[in-house]
């Protein structure tokens, strides 16, 4: 096949084109980078066939010719002669006929006092003129011009006037047009052999239902990067059949330039030309210009469709190939492809990009477009030739014959529908909190100063349904997974307070409990919970995975880490690694990122591999999941705190804390109201100054941090004397402490500062103190004590109480609560192995839980539980490091407040008396 030949036929004009080099190939490939577009492409001469060569194939050899526009003047010299690479423009279809030469005779001025006169008046029905080349005789007189007005024609005499309007189709016009039909529909056929679709089972999880899809002519795009709209049985392809046919049947407007106005308007009273723009690019892989120019380019296609329907001498050809190739539904095929390769004629092609489909056959289609519009100028040419003889004097009027539309011939029915049943699995992801360990701490309830978190509490409840959803616990920031070992091993370990890490506990990396551990687990249980799935025959089933994220603290902070990490991507453990998440993975493949896709330096982040101990991000990444969409249904926080590295501080560097209302479908947070702590800074779900998201709520409960997310011993726990030596007793953490009076200290020395035997004094005063707190106390406080402290020559009395963990039960109920309104299944028969006890069995606090549950959510305040939480049940947690006598390096440094020497207690004075110190709060954003 000739260069030019191959050239045209693949629907390219050869105006604007030259041919400017020749390369042996492969020997040459390295001397030219290949690139394809309408302007600038390569061609292949290999093995007697000639084809494009999109990108380089070493295994193929032979020629390859360049061709590129005439402006380009300094490429090498071709390397044989140049064929001729010119022919016209194309002719496009036009309602009026341009005006010509005078065969024959002069057009007089129209003269309404001839009293002999022609008048032809040539419409569509119901509609005005229509111009054409017209030859008129009346006995020696004729008239010849380009363009039939309705205005009279004087004559000298009397007689017949004959009428002959249009120009005819040659038999030879005919043929050729018929051998082209049949050219550009046999390479059709040969792209859709040589194709050879993909097997179903290779396609998305979801697909189109468009024809072309069916016989490989258009590749599917990957479903979960696609509008949901585009799956729906009623397209926008739909629609716009429907705006035509009312055009033209009902509203019965058929001069072209009109009925290409009526259609663009029907189109933008339904939905914005872009909407369509948007179809055409992510349907069929195709583009142009701007808004305005699809309205337009869909409307001549449609007029076009309209006449080649009408004709069926010109889908011959097509119904040929549509048997050849065994087509199920070949009128519906036909018809898409027609409507398709018409769009193509003016479209630019998009290159392959996963939020659209492909269209594979692009060349072939705008060439049977361009062959197929050529047709219809020839049919429209046609249909205005007409023959009148009338007599003179007398105005006649013809009316042009136009095609009719059948509607259930003209319906459009979509394709086959190859898209797999939705089927979702849903999975829990629970962070816990800094050094809390579900395990370790339900052994810690009798043997230790800790309780089960929320977080690990709802974890238990979380269901397990086969092939349906399952969940994933990774353990607090600070602590050791203890476990793969005995009961007995791990027991003396947590005996020896060897399950807690230090420095990891502090700032969250720099030993074995550090953030990139706790990372890496998560990575593991997410292979090993699909591994079992795959195993299970549930995995390729399941097209679209939804998480439940629960956090605590640091674990709230990394499930706001993990939603945003979500949005890089799935890994797929059966694909080969590409290396790279969703981000890099559009840079590479189309220079721009997808939509809803961040960047990939978010580190770590899901494509990690799983082996190491610790996440590496230096390592290659997994491939991206793309045969499933998933999403997030529910984000539950208990009290975000970051802190990492620094504690107290807003830079939570590498990790992404900040959340967006597209990223799920509810995000909650449950903010402690009396936590002041300057390393205990609460991150919001808000951002100062900016509007609420419709989906995104954040509510205020009493109590200190941990009261909200859980973890403080039960208060049995105060009078446990058999815990390990390292413990104290009673357990420092259960209790809260009342100055009740101070005294001064005889032996104090203030220019020396020195505590003169103030110890033995002390001690003497706490043992006389203790005894007056149990004898006068017991009745309001079980198990109430005394305790003296000496600081800067007085004597602090305090009394102090055991606290319960009731608040904790108020704050889990509340997220269980809303976690079931958006539809979560929690195991309520499990209920009892996780309650709060010291919530159960409190006086008050569960008749505040009646009452809170019915509030709306995201409506809880302080406002709401004021004077009904008391205080006593309050773990004031800061008061360590403002409390006389207790205010150490560590405590002042830990549990320290900002502006603290403005709150330190001197003097008695009840609770809700006391300057209420700030919280630290930093924004969403």
């Amino acid at each position: 096949m000739r260069i030019r030949d191959f050239i045209l036929s693949r629907g390219y004009s050869l105006n604007p084109l030259e041919w400017v080099a020749t390369y042996a190939y492969p020997a040459q490939m390295d001397q030219f980078r290949v690139e394809f577009s309408h302007l600038h492409f390569f061609i292949i001469e290999s093995g007697g066939q000639v084809r494009f060569l999109e990108r380089h194939k070493p295994t193929l050899s032979g020629r390859v010719y360049e061709v590129r526009q005439k402006e380009i003047s300094d490429s090498p010299k071709p390397a044989k002669p140049r064929e001729k690479l010119n022919r016209p423009a194309p002719v496009y279809v036009r309602d009026e006929y341009p005006q010509t030469n005078e065969a024959a005779g002069v057009i007089p001025t129209p003269s309404d006092r001839s009293k002999y006169f022609a008048q032809l008046t040539y419409q569509y029905p119901g509609e005005g003129t229509v111009q054409v080349p017209y030859h008129i005789h009346s006995g020696e007189q004729t008239f010849t011009g380009g363009s039939l007005s309705a205005s009279r024609i004087p004559l000298q005499e009397d007689g017949d006037v004959t009428y002959e309007l249009g120009e005819p189709v040659t038999s030879v016009q005919w043929q050729e047009h018929r051998r082209a039909i049949e050219q550009t529909v046999a390479a059709l056929s040969q792209r859709i052999v040589e194709l050879q679709p993909k097997p179903y089972h290779n396609w998305p999880r979801k697909v189109q239902r468009l024809h072309l899809i069916d016989n490989g002519l258009i590749e599917p795009g990957d479903s979960s990067h696609m509008d949901e709209s585009l799956f729906k049985d009623e397209s926008l392809l739909h629609n716009a059949f429907e705006y035509a046919r009312i055009t033209w049947n009902e509203r019965r407007i058929y001069k072209p330039e009109r009925f290409t106005k009526a259609f663009i308007q029907s189109l933008e009273q339904g939905v914005t030309l872009d909407a369509f723009s948007h179809y055409l690019s992510s349907s069929f892989g195709i583009q142009y210009s701007s808004g305005p120019a699809v309205g337009l380019h869909l409307a001549n296609a449609f007029l076009d469709l309209i006449y080649i329907l009408d004709k069926p001498s010109l889908l011959e050809s097509l119904y040929s190939t549509a048997r050849h190739h065994q087509i199920s539904k070949p009128d519906e095929w036909i018809k898409e492809t027609v409507l398709v390769a018409l769009l193509c004629q003016k479209a630019s092609l998009i290159m392959s990009r996963p939020e659209n489909n492909q269209l594979i056959a692009f060349h072939e289609l705008r060439a049977l477009g361009r062959t197929l519009h050529e047709g219809v100028r020839l049919i429209r040419q046609q249909n205005l030739v007409r023959t009148l003889t009338a007599p003179v004097s007398q105005p006649q009027t013809l009316i042009v014959p136009v095609p009719s539309i059948n509607p259930r011939q003209w319906h459009y029915e979509a394709g086959p529908d190859h898209s797999l049943p939705e089927r979702t699995f849903r999975i829990g992801v629970f962070f816990d909190g800094t050094g809390q360990n579900r395990i370790n701490d339900e052994y810690k309830e009798k043997r230790g100063d800790t309780s089960r978190t929320n977080v690990a509490r709802l974890f238990e409840l979380y269901p397990i349904i086969p092939g349906r959803s399952d969940k994933i616990y990774i353990q607090g920031i600070g602590t050791l997974d203890l476990d793969d070992l005995t009961p007995e091993a791990r027991a003396a370990i947590i005996d020896e307070g060897d399950d807690l890490c230090l420095n990891s506990s502090v700032s969250g990396f720099g030993d074995e409990g550090s953030v990139y551990c706790k990372w890496q687990l998560l990575l593991k249980s997410y292979r090993k919970l699909i591994k079992s799935l795959s195993d299970e025959g549930h995995y390729h089933a399941i097209t679209h995975i939804e998480f439940d994220v629960f956090g605590f603290s640091r674990g709230a902070a990394l499930a706001r880490h993990f939603v945003n990490a979500l949005q890089a991507g799935l890994p797929d453990y059966e694909a080969p690694n590409t290396g790279g998440s969703e981000y890099d993975y559009a840079y590479a493949r189309y220079g721009k990122p997808l939509k809803n896709t961040i960047d990939s330096t978010i580190e770590p982040n899901l494509l990690g591999q799983p082996e190491p101990f610790v996440y590496d991000k230096d390592r290659v990444p997994l491939s991206i999941d793309r045969h499933r969409r998933h999403t997030v249904r529910f984000v539950g926080l208990f009290d975000s705190v970051g802190s990492f590295v620094m504690p107290g501080d807003d830079d939570d560097d590498p990790f992404e804390l900040s959340l967006k209302a597209h990223q799920a479908k509810r995000i909650y947070q449950i903010t402690a109201c009396y936590e002041y702590r300057k390393n205990f800074p609460l991150t919001s779900v808000f951002t100062k100054g900016r509007a609420r998201p419709d989906n995104i709520f954040e509510e205020a409960f009493p109590g200190c941090h941990t009261d909200v997310g859980g973890g403080y011993p039960y208060r049995d726990q105060y009078f446990n004397t058999k815990l390990p030596e390292y413990y104290e007793v009673p357990v420092i953490t259960s209790y809260n402490r009342e100055l009740e009076k101070v005294g001064a200290s005889e032996e104090y020395h203030p220019r020396s500062g020195s505590q003169i035997t103030s110890d033995r004094i002390r001690k003497q005063y706490e043992q006389e103190w203790r005894a007056q707190c149990e004898r006068e106390y017991a009745d309001g406080h079980a198990g109430a004590t005394g305790v003296v402290k000496a600081w800067r020559g007085h004597y602090y009395f305090y009394r102090i109480y055991p606290v319960n963990v009731s608040l904790a039960g108020l704050s889990m109920l509340r997220m269980k609560q809303q976690g079931h309104v958006m539809g979560i299944e929690w195991l309520e028969e499990d209920y009892d192995k996780v309650k709060n006890t010291d919530f159960h069995s409190h006086a008050f606090i569960p008749k505040l839980w009646k009452y809170l549950k019915t509030f709306p959510i995201g409506t809880i305040q302080e406002v709401n539980w004021q004077g009904v939480a008391w205080h006593t049940d309050v773990h004031r947690s800061h008061e360590l490091s403002i409390s006389p006598g207790y205010d150490s390096f560590i405590k002042k440094n830990v549990d320290g407040i900002d502006n603290r020497t403005q709150f330190i207690i001197q003097e008695p004075m009840p609770v809700h008396l006391r300057p209420r110190p700030i919280r630290r709060i930093f924004d969403n954003d």
